[in-house]
């Protein structure tokens, strides 16, 4: 419970629901993945009652950013807020004496009245507000009442917050560490008492690790629930006892990793990168025999292999590394794991109860086993030694720190005279070295022919008429290696895949998600329902998959296939020159979005079901059009006018009824047959056939017309003829 001091200096208890509500609803933002609370599953845990609380030692910043990180657990904060107020205040005092602060800062601070100013409180309730920078002299009194301070003093707590708490939490999230400047400091001290004491060694005494109570605790881990399910595979035998093994041999490794964790720095990322890798050789074991030649157990395989994958928790370095905290991780883990573990106890329900046995073991060790370790022992991830060895990542062993220069020899101290003469000597004896041999005895002679202006092999300037010809450097895609895996049991990762026409995902959940990229000229099956499908910068690629929960998104492709199988009920296309989507009938209400994306084509089934696909082209030109004081979209016609936005008649039909509603009109056939041609189409299918029907009208008007021309020259020279035969009759 939060106790708050008033100006009388009296203790006030608030309601736990009503400090939650009031002050900490801004404060904690979510306690998802901190208390493993889901909402996915019907277990809840409130209950803190097992939550003990281990005081650290302050002596570096990583213990201090542990401390901080404490105080985003409400239920935590709660229960042990008298003994993180103390840990609070240490913090403090310790980063005050490394940056060289003097000692005369108290410790709390106290105002002229002799209130004294709870940093801890202040701090909650300034990070609830977001920053001191938005908090108003209003809202530092409202805070200061809180706080028990009454009166014109609470305009005063931001000077105390910036001065005590606002360069820590500088640091803090900023993840910045002084670390190494301090061991420099450290360095460069010992440097100094080594050459006045003759130089020595300083001997280790960092206590012994193998005797902290997180190892003795994760020895009985394995004792109790990694025995439990070797005694169990020992039973079945075969690969099942082959990959319990190795689950063995993976919590072995992961105790020698918490033992250095004790004795080395906190790495960067490649230094992470090698301090993982004997835990990531064991789960490359794991996952290589998951495939390969058919296994009778597939089942016990996989469901071990994706288990291992909770070690991983030891990787966590904090916030922003891109994992869920140590708890969580164990508990996501799992259920991804648990998928298949339940398959086990399915099939050899009935049939045989050492796999059942050996099922429910494995479950055991993870939940509530490496769960409850955690979060006893590391729920905030590992703690790193400040003053450790560092982990290199350009070898596979531990190096301590580079060594100090050694210091120079002592220069030897002679007499003034003879530092005279000496110097005199030497100087002369290098002159006389220079004078006995010719200055030029290793020089050439140069010719006349091999001067440059002499040179006749230098090409003069040649004029050329023609087109410059500029040689293009082809832009070379960068390109990884190629990947296809499930991670974390949630997101199936498909990169790089060239020339792959065989590509299958055959087991899949509605709660995963398939993400392609930088694939080409290769075809993905994905068989089952997954909840997303996001294809990026992929080329020539096919994708036939069967139902979608959220939406199928392709992004930055080019000449793309799809089809659908099953529902989906979002298609989004978005800059992507050229996609095929095949839809089938439980797809034809899908909501399909189109954003700079051409040449895209849609195949739908024909209302008759001997007949072939339709298809139908999406526009991706528009006319915009100031109407009414609003703007009018119209997709372009490549005829020049503009088409309907949405229409599915066949150009036949459609020709057909014009023709006839032509037919009643009174204006010429010439007339009618040109309205023909200026009606608008939707698609290039129809305009092309349009085309082809007037080409044909006109065809037959021209014959027409020929017709009628050849007719009147007839009767024309006939008449002439009859004309000059009457003439000759009457002249005779």
């Amino acid at each position: 419970m939060f106790e708050e001091k008033n100006s009388c200096g009296n203790d006030e208890n608030l309601d736990q629901d009503e400090v939650e509500k009031k002050y900490l609803h801004d404060y904690f933002e979510t306690l998802e993945g901190t208390l493993g609370i889901r909402d996915d599953t019907n277990e809840k845990i409130n209950d803190v009652d097992d939550w003990d609380f281990a005081p650290i030692v302050i002596d570096s910043l990583e213990t201090c950013y542990h401390v901080l990180d404490m105080l985003d657990t409400p239920l935590y904060v709660l229960k042990y807020k008298e003994p993180l107020k103390k840990q609070f205040l240490e913090v403090i005092i310790w980063f005050f004496n490394q940056i060289g602060q003097p000692d005369g800062k108290k410790y709390p601070p106290m105002f002229s009245n002799g209130v004294e100013v709870e940093l801890f409180d202040l701090h909650l309730f300034v990070k609830a507000a977001g920053g001191y920078e938005n908090l108003d002299n209003n809202k530092w009194d409202e805070i200061g009442s809180h706080l028990g301070i009454s009166g014109p003093y609470g305009v005063y707590l931001k000077p105390i917050y910036v001065g005590y708490l606002e360069l820590l939490l500088f640091f803090y999230n900023r993840s910045v560490s002084m670390d190494e400047k301090l061991l420099q400091r450290l360095e460069s001290a010992v440097t100094r008492l080594e050459s006045l004491s003759g130089g020595f060694q300083p001997h280790s005494v960092a206590p012994d690790a193998a005797s902290e109570p997180s190892i003795g605790a994760f020895d009985d881990l394995i004792a109790e629930y990694v025995g439990k399910v070797s005694t169990a595979a020992e039973k079945i035998g075969g690969q099942v006892k082959d990959v319990t093994n190795l689950l063995k041999e993976a919590f072995l490794v992961q105790k020698e990793l918490i033992l250095k964790t004790k004795q080395t720095q906190k790495p960067d990322a490649e230094g992470m990168v090698e301090f993982l890798r004997p835990l990531n050789e064991k789960l490359t074991e794991a996952t290589c025999m998951t495939t390969g030649r058919r296994s009778d157990f597939p089942n016990h395989l996989k469901s071990t292999a994706e288990s291992l994958i909770a070690l991983a928790w030891i990787a966590y370095t904090g916030r922003d590394c891109g994992m869920s905290m140590p708890i969580g991780h164990v508990e996501e883990c799992w259920q991804s794991a648990e998928f298949y573990n339940n398959k086990v106890l399915v099939e050899y329900k009935n049939k045989d109860s050492n796999h059942v046995e050996w099922a429910k073991a494995l479950k055991e060790l993870y939940v509530p086993g490496l769960r409850d370790y955690v979060k006893s022992h590391h729920p905030l991830g590992p703690v790193w030694s400040a003053t450790g060895v560092i982990i290199s990542a350009s070898s596979k062993s531990y190096k301590p720190g580079a060594p100090a220069a050694p210091n120079p020899p002592p220069a030897s101290l002679p007499s003034s005279a003879s530092s005279s003469s000496g110097s005199k000597q030497g100087m002369a004896a290098v002159f006389q070295e220079i004078n006995s041999k010719p200055v030029t005895a290793g020089l050439r002679k140069v010719t006349n022919d091999m001067k440059t202006k002499n040179r006749t092999d230098r090409a003069g300037l040649v004029s050329f008429g023609g087109k410059e010809i500029s040689k293009s450097v082809p832009s070379v895609a960068k390109v990884g290696p190629p990947k296809f895996e499930l991670v974390t049991g949630r997101k199936w990762i498909v990169e790089y895949q060239i020339g792959k026409k065989d590509l299958s995902i055959d087991e899949c959940d509605p709660r995963q998600t398939v993400y392609i990229f930088g694939c080409k000229d290769s075809i993905l099956q994905i068989k089952g329902k997954v909840n997303n499908i996001t294809v990026d910068k992929c080329t020539k690629m096919g994708v036939v998959f069967t139902d979608v929960v959220a939406a199928f998104e392709i992004v930055n492709c080019s000449s793309i296939e799809v089809q659908c199988q099953g529902a989906a009920p979002t298609i989004s296309i978005d800059n992507t020159a050229g996609c095929q989507l095949y839809l089938s009938k439980d797809s034809l209400e899908s909501s399909i979005t189109t954003s700079k994306a051409t040449e895209v084509n849609v195949m739908v089934p024909s209302q008759d079901p001997n007949a072939d696909l339709e298809e139908h082209a999406l526009p991706h030109q528009y006319i915009h059009a100031y109407q009414d004081n609003h703007f009018v979209t119209t997709p372009v016609s490549h005829s020049g006018g503009e088409s309907a936005p949405k229409t599915n008649l066949d150009m036949e039909s459609k020709t057909r009824s014009l023709t006839v509603n032509n037919a009643h009109n009174t204006n010429s056939d010439t007339e009618t047959k040109t309205n023909c041609l200026a009606t608008n189409n939707a698609h290039s299918r129809m305009e092309s056939k349009t085309t082809i029907y007037a080409q044909k009208t006109d065809s037959r008007i021209t014959n027409c017309l020929t017709t009628d021309l050849r007719l009147y020259y007839m009767a024309a020279v006939l008449c002439v003829f009859f004309a000059m035969v009457v003439a000759s009759m009457l002249s005779s």
